[in-house]
This record gives structure tokens, C-alpha cells and sequence, in this order.
């Protein structure tokens, strides 16, 4: 049996955006102990797994249709490329 991690569980494969949301948890956790923290860290780990969603969806739904689009989205330029 061959067990393999999913990549958006492995941070040596998280792309641009899934580390800055990552990174932007850490400087939230570091603001304090509040509820409203807690539900700001509860909501970048909701925009984390969308985005890796977005990175991980087949490459056969529209916003993947160009050759020319990257496996995931970088830039403003590469999301109106995708939405063409």
C-alpha cells in the first residue's frame, strides 16, 4: 500500500498565497488571546484550504481551460489570462 501526503498538507509544496496566509496566522496567533483573534485565525485557515482547493482542482475546469495559465494563480494578470 502506498501512502502519499496530500501536497497541501506538506509546506515545502504550498504555493506564494497559501504562504502568506500561513504566515498571516502566525502574526495574528502573536497579536494576542481574544475571540476576535480566534475567529480571524478560524477564517485564514478557511482562505487557506480555498486556495488549495483552487490549486488542487483538475486542470480541465475552466479557469484551468490556457496553456498559458500556471498550476496556480499568482498574479492579477494570470487570473484575467484565466477568466478569458
Amino acid at each position: 500500500m502506498t501512502f502519499e501526503i496530500a501536497r497541501r498538507n506538506r509546506i515545502d509544496q504550498y504555493t506564494p498565497a497559501e504562504t502568506a496566509i500561513r504566515e498571516a496566522v502566525g502574526a495574528v496567533e502573536a497579536a494576542g488571546c481574544h475571540p476576535l483573534l480566534t475567529d480571524a485565525v478560524v477564517l485564514l485557515g478557511q482562505a487557506q484550504s480555498k486556495v488549495a482547493e483552487f490549486v488542487d482542482m483538475p486542470k480541465t475546469t475552466p479557469y484551468h481551460k490556457d496553456d498559458d495559465v500556471p498550476d496556480y494563480v499568482t498574479s492579477d494578470l494570470a487570473c484575467a489570462n484565466a477568466a478569458a
